[in-house]
């Protein structure tokens, strides 16, 4: 008969209804291990991005770190003492008058800033360019910076060309009138003189300038030529316009020279009216600007031949002229080529 009530370890009560390992993961329920990773509790190292060093290890210390990038003091700022994108310099502070203005620019003339033994003088009216009217009221302003100079001289051309304004005084301030041969293009200079004897010069500021009068008529100031042939002369002409101001057209661009000569042309004459006498023979010369123009005789003699002491005739208008040569050289005009 089979041994029904003794299978074999059936019911012993260590292994009943719990097979071998089933249901019990290993370490199940062990208190050191369970739900934890390893290292779990222990705290990460961040980067300090106020204090010096390389924290959490990455290699990138501060600022360098990512971790830093929106910290206030790691942000591109004016004074921070670090060179950020668009600055000139950056000393750490907020002082001007030293190797680095306060806004981290470089020190310069014209800043606004007064630097230590600066002599800064610049014109700021009128600027470069400004198209200003002959004979015209111009207002001119003068800004220093530094040591302010004792006297500002204001002129146009070159100070020999014509009056001299003197300011002796801040503000450097006053209203000149233009000149009124000065068309085309004339400048505005300055100098400074200061207490030392020494002289400040100022960058020239270039202007454009309007006539609103018009050309009436050409004259010869030299009137006709008589020269020897090899030899050269210079013409000088001058424009009368209908503000009744006589002006050097002689280097204008619009005013043309043409030799005219039968059988033979006797000279030739260069877009700046300078003329060369070539061979024996009386040659015309026709002036011309747009629709106004004049006429000379160029009397050529052998090269022996000694030139007269006066020349022939000048223009019908020579008896009104009211300039010598001299005048009229020195006047304004328009750039020289």
């Amino acid at each position: 008969m089979p041994d029904v009530g003794a299978r074999l370890d059936a019911g012993t009560p260590d292994d009943a209804g719990a097979p071998a390992d089933g249901g019990a993961p290993a370490d199940a329920g062990t208190p050191d291990d369970a739900g934890a990773p390893a290292d779990a509790g222990a705290p990460a190292v961040l980067e300090d991005c106020n204090k010096r060093g390389d924290e959490d290890g990455n290699g990138l210390a501060d600022c360098q770190d990512l971790a830093c990038a929106s910290t206030p003091g790691c942000l591109p700022t004016c004074g921070n003492g670090a060179m950020d994108i668009g600055e000139e310099c950056d000393d750490g502070n907020d002082a001007d008058g030293d190797t680095c203005e306060a806004n981290c620019t470089l020190p310069r003339c014209g800043n606004g800033i007064d630097d230590p033994g600066e002599r800064c003088v610049s014109i700021t009216s009128p600027a470069t360019g400004t198209t200003v009217l002959a004979g015209g009221d111009l207002f001119v302003a003068i800004a220093t910076e530094g040591e302010p100079p004792e006297i500002v001289e204001i002129f146009f051309g070159n100070s020999s060309e014509g009056d001299v304004e003197e300011i002796d005084a801040p503000p450097f301030t006053t209203h000149l009138t233009v000149p009124i041969k000065a068309i085309g293009s004339s400048t505005l200079s300055v100098e400074a003189l200061y207490s030392d004897g020494s002289v400040g010069f100022v960058p020239a500021v270039h202007l454009t300038v309007d006539l609103a009068a018009t050309l009436q008529s050409i004259e010869v100031v030299n009137g006709n030529v008589v020269l020897p042939a090899g030899q050269t002369q210079q013409l000088l002409v001058g424009g009368w316009f209908s503000d009744n101001v006589l002006r050097n057209i002689t280097r204008w661009p619009t005013t043309s020279y043409q030799v005219q000569g039968f059988p033979i042309v006797t000279a030739t004459v260069s877009s700046t009216g300078l003329v060369t006498a070539l061979t024996p023979g009386i040659s015309n010369l026709a002036i011309a600007n747009g629709s106004v123009f004049t006429t000379i005789e160029i009397d050529v003699r052998p090269p022996s031949a000694a030139a007269p002491s006066s020349t022939k005739a000048r223009n019908a208008t020579t008896a009104t002229w009211p300039a010598t040569a001299a005048a009229i050289a020195t006047a304004s005009s328009r750039p020289q080529p």
